[in-house]
């Protein structure tokens, strides 16, 4: 069990709905083993004690505040089936909660000149999981992407003609922190002899999500990408959004380069790999080994490794030196689309850049990397057209690629920290000593 360093703003009290103790957790339900399992209370406690299951030692015991950042990481627990956390006040129990991990699946099925949607280990009723079906062809719009309304919804159903999927697609199950808890296999549809966009019923899907930052009554494609946030392989809701970007603005010779991809398992990049059958650099270059990318060898690195003048992605995440480093790439490469790690602690236009320190990033504080403002600075010739909605990474796309009537000003398409959906930040650090319109 991991209590995060990360500062929060607890909930109101009017806002404490929940019969027990546990508001993140509720009563019986479906758990899926890939994803994290957060356990945050609704009440201060100064002395508690978590145990799951039947084990004898705790998993965590110390003073815990309301709403403060508690979790499982995924993949811990050792199987499937009913299990429980109990919380005691050190020597009394207080409180369990009883759940039950699974391995959640979605299929899609043909059935003579149907396609059928099957499900397992997924509660199709829980309000905070999203179905989707996405066109994993080639777009010439920005709406490959709809969501069936939940009461549409059977573990398995039959799909009439959709209009909006055109060639192929396959079913996705988000969560409500955009993290896609299972995806299905891609299912090429029979050409329709017939070419007027089919009638579905009015019922069948739900409407898409707007963007926070602009009326739902302007077409924007900020609202098309917040709404195609999901995250297979990415930490957050990139998976989607480079797909709907690679849709939109072809790829040339589908290649990537990723730094800060620490194990590779939670990566940008691992999504274009595995499913569309890119290649590319992956590179890790963490605070767990900040001297190994540096501004000074990283073009060395790309002739290493025989990455071409132009490529189709850059990832940049190393935690605290991303600016420095970019810079550096930017004097002999020209990728068509680059996602920067920002410091969205400071909202645009403010420009400001942690000092150069091989050290790296302390780990704990909001002292780190540049702020929005500056990368917009630094990234002449590209077009800022996305910041995705946990304030981590921002998406860049070479202007000359980007229509121009799909601009929006820096200022609408920043985003606040809000990091793994739960509106937490990192403290401010007493030693930070930023630099100001570094050129």
């Amino acid at each position: 069990m991991w209590k995060s360093k990360f500062t929060f703003a607890p909930a109101a009290d009017s806002d404490l709905t929940s019969p027990h103790l546990f508001r993140t957790m509720r009563p019986r339900q479906l758990c899926p083993l890939n994803q994290r399992l957060y356990l945050e209370i609704d009440r201060n406690l100064s002395d508690v004690c978590f145990f799951v299951d039947t084990q004898v030692e705790p998993a965590y015991c110390g003073r815990l505040d309301r709403d403060e950042p508690m979790f499982m990481k995924a993949n811990v627990m050792p199987q499937p089936g009913p299990h429980f956390v109990m919380v005691t006040n050190g020597s009394q129990p207080m409180h369990a909660i009883f759940f039950t991990m699974v391995k959640p699946s979605v299929q899609l099925v043909r059935r003579g000149t149907s396609v059928a949607i099957e499900f397992d280990g997924v509660d199709i009723q829980d309000d905070r999981n999203r179905v989707c079906l996405v066109t994993t062809s080639s777009a010439d719009s920005y709406t490959p992407f709809a969501c069936f309304n939940s009461t549409y919804l059977s573990m398995h159903m039959t799909l009439p003609p959709l209009p909006h999927a055109r060639t192929s697609v396959v079913a996705l199950v988000v969560n409500e922190y955009n993290k896609c808890i299972c995806r299905s296999n891609e299912m090429h549809l029979p050409q329709r002899a017939d070419k007027t966009p089919p009638m579905v019923p009015p019922f069948m899907f739900a409407s898409p999500k707007h963007h926070p930052n602009v009326p739902p009554s302007r077409e924007s494609i900020l609202h098309a990408l917040f709404d195609q946030e999901y995250g297979v392989f990415s930490q957050n809701g990139e998976d989607g959004v480079l797909q709907l970007l690679f849709q939109l603005v072809a790829p040339t010779n589908k290649i990537f380069v990723e730094f800060g991809v620490e194990d590779g398992i939670e990566c940008n990049t691992r999504y274009l790999r595995e499913v569309h059958g890119w290649t590319g650099l992956s590179m890790d270059g963490s605070h767990s080994d900040p001297a190994w990318i540096t501004p000074g060898n990283i073009v060395g690195l790309f002739e290493q490794h025989e990455i071409p003048s132009h490529f189709d992605l850059l990832s940049v995440d190393i935690d605290f030196n991303d600016y420095y480093v970019l810079q550096a790439i930017l004097e002999r490469y020209t990728p068509s689309v680059i996602v920067v790690e920002v410091n969205s602690h400071y909202r645009y236009p403010d420009d400001r850049v942690a000092t150069y320190d091989p050290q790296g990033w302390d780990g704990v504080s909001n002292y780190f990397g540049a702020t929005l403002a500056a990368f917009v600075r630094l990234l002449n010739g590209y077009t800022l057209v996305y910041c995705e909605s946990h304030g981590v990474n921002c998406f860049f796309v070479r202007t000359d690629l980007w229509p121009a009537t799909w601009r929006e000003d820096p200022a609408t398409i920043d985003r606040p920290p809000n990091f793994f959906g739960k509106g937490w930040r990192y403290p401010p650090s007493l030693h930070a000593t930023w630099a100001t319109g570094v050129v």
